[in-house]
């Protein structure tokens, strides 16, 4: 017991949440158009090359741009609860933005207002999506920092986590 508290029994036996892996969700489950669904599972696989080569900015620029796809599918999918959602974003005349011009930051807090993300899901992969924005070499020189396997770990966390909200696997 942690705190007075039961150990959560949903997914890991005492004693052995520390140490297992959250399974990656079944990418299969996600509604992305079957050629999508082919490049995910490529950047997948980029991404596990690039972590077993100590290459960990690569992933996480991957898994943001795998989540990007993912939401936007679903926004595709479901584009009137989407567009109708307080926090849809506008344009200056106070209409919506076409969903290609969505920001991931925007996807995400819109999935997340429509209730495809768990509240969770949606703050970490705000995180992911600070971090994949070191795809811009000023942004990573501003803030002074390099992803080394820690974080890449929480990002690949965040990913799985926000992943397993969009295939209804949490």
């Amino acid at each position: 017991r942690l705190c007075g508290k039961a150990p959560d029994t949903d997914s890991a036996t005492d004693g052995e949440f520390p140490d297992k892996e959250f399974e990656m969700p079944n990418i299969q489950k996600l509604s992305v158009d079957p050629a999508v669904a082919k490049i995910i599972q490529d950047r997948l696989d980029e991404a596990r090359v690039c972590l077993r080569a100590g290459a960990y900015l690569s992933p996480i620029i991957l898994w943001g741009s795998i989540l990007e796809a993912v939401l936007f599918a679903a926004a595709q999918k479901e584009k009137t609860k989407f567009y109708s959602s307080p926090s849809s974003p506008k344009k200056k005349d106070g209409g919506a933005k076409p969903l290609h011009e969505w920001s991931l930051m925007e996807l995400i807090n819109v999935a997340s207002n429509v209730g495809l993300l768990k509240t969770d899901a949606r703050d970490f992969s705000q995180v992911l999506q600070n971090f994949r924005n070191y795809i811009h070499p000023a942004k990573q020189a501003a803030s002074d920092f390099t992803p080394d396997r820690h974080t890449a770990k929480l990002c690949l966390d965040a990913f799985k986590t926000a992943l397993a909200d969009m295939a209804g696997e949490r």
